[in-house]
């Protein structure tokens, strides 16, 4: 079982294999610091006023688990991931011709993506702030969250992540901006049939009656009751 304890938490955070469980900061600056604070444990090293423990054995946040801050990016650029798959090829017998032929092959591609993308002029960042939507509905334009990040995507980066890194714990940030009720369901099914331990970093509870919430209440600083 993982617990999880922060000084301003009342209540101890448990999940349980295969489980997910969502914690709801209120409170957009307390989100933020508590996001922004996990990431600098997560990435780089820092101190951080979160503890977690794996089976009563206090865990590295560097080590032992690893953070999903933008969804839509699944960033394969963190340094766990980069060194996991650096091995993976120092492993083979032709490392040093595979490490050549990447040299080369990432000089092509990135000339090849300047040549496709001189045309467009977009971000791929999507979530809609309020001036956004007005633009969008203006033209009569909406964003189909759930065409563009397929929960399956999801579920293949996280066996991705833990096939090279395998970390106690993963924390997605914000999976409610980008996912509905039903493929919450759906992620549930799916991670209750594996070793998993999910926790959701959320800014409002809505989407998440499929999972055990902990809520850090905005007007009266307190957690909450979990809910099933």
């Amino acid at each position: 079982m993982i617990r999880i304890v922060h000084p301003l938490l009342e209540e101890v955070i448990e999940i349980k294999r295969g489980e997910i469980v969502s914690l709801v900061i209120e409170s957009k600056y307390e989100f933020y610091k508590m996001n922004f604070e996990l990431d600098n444990a997560i990435s780089n090293k820092e101190e951080c006023s979160f503890v977690f423990s794996f089976n009563d054995k206090i865990l590295t946040p560097s080590k032992d688990i690893f953070i999903i801050n933008n969804i839509p990016s699944f960033d394969i650029n963190d340094k766990r991931i980069q060194s996991a798959l650096l091995k993976a090829i120092i492993s083979n017998e032709r490392s040093l011709d595979i490490e050549k032929e990447l040299q080369e092959n990432n000089i092509k591609m990135y000339k090849t993506l300047k040549c496709l993308l001189k045309d467009f002029d977009f971000d791929i960042e999507l979530t809609e702030s309020p001036e956004l939507k007005k633009i969008l509905s203006a033209f009569e334009i909406s964003i189909d969250y759930e065409r563009t990040f397929k929960i399956n995507d999801l579920l293949t980066w996280i066996n991705i992540i833990h096939e090279l890194i395998n970390p106690n714990l993963i924390i997605i940030n914000s999976f409610n901006n980008f996912y509905s009720e039903e493929s919450l369901f759906l992620f549930q099914q799916e991670v209750g049939n594996t070793d998993w331990y999910i926790l959701l970093l959320e800014n409002n509870a809505t989407k998440m009656c499929y999972c055990k919430q902990y809520v850090y209440d905005n007007d009266n600083c307190y957690i909450k009751a979990p809910k099933l």
